[in-house]
């Protein structure tokens, strides 16, 4: 069997300009390239490309910040960055986490040894989830959105789904007379099954007729995306 080469490659789209890893981009040399294998890397090691864009801004930001690139950052200068985004009061807990995060995954997969940066512990905080009255979630079906985002709110909060898997359900994956929805390749990368609501399921079915969606169940200009 003769197998052809592979001529086109798969070609990501560029950061926008105005955005902190575009600026990276324009500013810093060498981070282009830095980033380019970075995304390539994080991709084939099965990160998510959102996991990506949230770590490439981390590490633009840091390069930034020093005017280099990471592999002429000391460790005692990222740990001050760190410091500094730890006791800034505007920064959530959880940029600091994908700060931390990037950084590691930045040495892990580029190679930057033999430097090793011992990065701090993230302790888990558990906190209780903010749960929506009736009333509450009856305005919010009931505001002045179309009736596609009505049904996208309806889904996404019915399920417990993600955006990233309201985007990406498909008709197949809708069992109507088991009254359940299947998720692929959730968090984690796992497959699950959420119940889907005796109520949703005649909305769901005239939504069908409406739009007229053949493989996935929303649609925008590009199909997977809202």
């Amino acid at each position: 069997m003769i197998i052809e080469p592979m001529v086109n490659h798969y070609k990501f789209k560029e950061p926008a300009e105005n955005s902190i890893t575009g600026q990276a981009i324009m500013k810093i040399e060498g981070f282009r390239l830095l980033n380019d294998e970075f995304r390539r890397k994080m991709i084939i090691n099965g990160y998510s490309i959102n996991t990506y864009t949230n770590y490439a801004r981390c590490i633009a930001l840091l390069c930034l910040n020093f005017g280099t690139l990471p592999e002429n950052i000391t460790n005692v200068e990222i740990e001050m960055f760190l410091l500094d985004i730890k006791m800034n009061k505007k920064l959530s807990e959880s940029y600091f986490k994908q700060t931390v995060g990037g950084i590691s995954t930045l040495c892990k997969l580029t190679g930057l040894s033999p430097r090793k940066i011992k990065m701090p512990r993230i302790p888990r905080i558990e906190k209780l989830p903010l749960v929506l009255s009736k009333k509450e979630c009856r305005k919010i079906f009931l505001s002045g959105a179309c009736t596609k985002h009505k049904m996208i709110l309806m889904v996404a909060y019915s399920g417990g789904l993600r955006l990233s898997e309201v985007c990406s359900l498909k008709w197949r994956d809708i069992d109507f007379s088991g009254k359940r929805i299947l998720i692929r390749a959730g968090k984690n990368r796992r497959d699950r099954y959420v119940v889907l609501s005796t109520l949703l399921i005649p909305l769901l079915k005239q939504h069908r007729k409406i739009y007229e969606t053949s493989e996935y169940v929303f649609c925008g200009s590009v199909p997977g995306n809202l």
